[in-house]
C-alpha cells in the first residue's frame, strides 16, 4: 500500500465519493466520543483505516469528519507512520578536539 507522500493519489471519482459520504452523514462529523456524536459540521472526508495501514477507498471505509477531529486523527496516524520507519544509527565519532 502506498504511504502518504507525493505519490499518493485518490481515485478519479473522489469528488463523487466525497459528496456521497458528506450527504450520507448529513454534513455532520461522524466521530463519536464517549458515546456522543460530534456536533460539528463535517467538511472533510477521512479514511477510517488509512491507506498506508491497509485501508481502501471504499465508501464503507470513508467517514465525514470535522477539521479539528481530522487534524487530531491525521497527527496520530503520522506518528504511527514515523514509528514504523527504521531509524539509521551512526557509530559515534570521537570529538575532534579530544585526540
Amino acid at each position: 500500500m502506498p504511504a502518504w507522500g507525493t505519490k499518493y493519489q485518490v481515485p478519479r471519482d473522489w469528488p463523487h465519493r466525497r459528496n456521497t459520504v458528506l450527504k450520507r452523514s448529513g454534513h455532520q462529523c461522524e466521530v463519536v466520543v464517549d458515546g456522543v456524536r460530534c456536533p460539528n459540521v463535517a467538511t472533510q472526508v477521512d479514511h477510517i483505516i488509512n491507506v498506508a495501514e491497509g485501508g481502501s477507498h471504499d465508501l464503507s471505509n470513508l467517514a465525514a469528519i470535522c477539521i479539528p477531529h481530522h487534524a487530531t486523527k491525521s497527527k496520530a496516524e503520522a506518528a504511527r507512520g514515523r514509528a514504523r520507519q527504521p531509524r539509521e544509527r551512526r557509530d559515534p565519532e570521537p570529538h575532534p578536539g579530544l585526540k
